[in-house]
C-alpha cells in the first residue's frame, strides 16, 4: 500500500508544480528569457498613481524600455499613465482585470472573458495591440491555459524573480539580480511599490542595465537593439 501512498503523493507534488511554476510550461509554454542580447525589464500590478509615474521618469531619464504588465482596473482608473506608458515607447501587456486569487478557480470561459475584456481596454486607451500576457501569480493550470490560447495571446514568464512585494528595503532583491543578471535575463519588478523604484535607481545608476530592447513602433513586438 506505501507504494500506491507514495504515488499519489508524487502526482499531486508534480500536478502543484505545475500550476506554481509557470516557467514549467507544462501547462502553456511561455516565453522565459529574452531572445535577444539584452535583458527586459517586467513590470506588473500597475498602474500605479505614484510609482508608475517615477518608474517612468527613471526609464525615460536612462533611455531604457520596458515591459509593463497592467491590471485592467487600475488602467481603467488611470488611463492617462497607461498612454504615458505606451507613448514612451515601452509595451503594455495584460495581467488581468481584477488580479484575484479567485480566478484560479474560474472556467476557462469565465477567464477568457477577463483577459479579452482587459485586452479591449488597453487597445482602446493606447490605439496600440496587446501581444503579451502575464496570469497573476504565474499560476496556470489547463483552464487558464485554454483560456491563453483562446485569447491569442503570447505567455511572457520571468527568470529572475526578485521578490521585491516581500522586501522592506532594496538590497536583497538588488542582490538577486546582480548575481543572476544576464543578456537573457526577464526581471520581474512591481510598480506599484515604492522599494521598486529604489532598486530601480540604483541598477540604472550604477549601470547594471545599460542597453535596451528596441520595441517596434507600432506596438507589436520586440526588435533586437542593433
Amino acid at each position: 500500500m506505501w507504494w500506491i501512498l507514495f504515488g499519489l503523493i508524487l502526482i499531486i507534488s508534480l500536478f502543484t508544480f505545475a500550476i506554481v511554476s509557470i516557467r514549467s510550461g507544462i501547462f502553456i509554454k511561455s516565453i522565459t528569457q529574452s531572445p535577444f542580447n539584452t535583458g527586459i525589464l517586467t513590470f506588473d500590478d500597475g498602474p500605479h498613481p505614484v510609482y508608475t509615474p517615477l518608474i517612468l521618469d527613471l526609464l525615460d531619464q536612462y533611455q531604457i524600455k520596458a515591459i509593463f504588465f497592467c491590471i485592467g482596473k487600475n488602467a481603467d482608473a488611470h488611463p492617462e499613465i497607461v498612454r504615458r506608458i505606451a507613448e514612451s515607447g515601452h509595451l503594455i501587456g495584460n495581467h488581468t482585470f481584477y488580479h484575484s486569487i479567485r480566478s484560479t478557480f474560474y472556467g476557462w470561459k469565465k477567464y477568457l472573458s477577463e483577459i479579452n475584456t482587459t485586452t479591449v481596454l488597453l487597445e482602446k486607451i493606447t490605439g496600440k495591440k496587446v501581444l503579451y500576457y502575464r496570469p497573476p501569480f504565474g499560476i496556470t493550470n489547463p483552464s487558464i491555459a485554454k483560456a491563453i490560447r483562446k485569447s491569442g495571446l503570447v505567455t511572457m514568464a520571468w527568470n529572475i524573480r526578485t521578490f521585491d512585494t516581500l522586501a522592506k528595503d532594496p538590497h536583497r532583491p538588488i542582490r538577486k539580480i546582480e548575481k543572476y543578471w544576464n543578456p537573457h535575463s526577464i526581471i520581474l519588478l512591481h510598480d506599484r511599490l515604492n522599494v521598486t523604484v529604489d532598486i530601480l535607481q540604483y541598477l540604472l545608476e550604477n549601470g547594471l542595465i545599460k542597453q535596451s530592447p528596441i520595441f517596434e513602433s507600432q506596438g507589436n513586438g520586440i526588435s533586437e537593439d542593433k
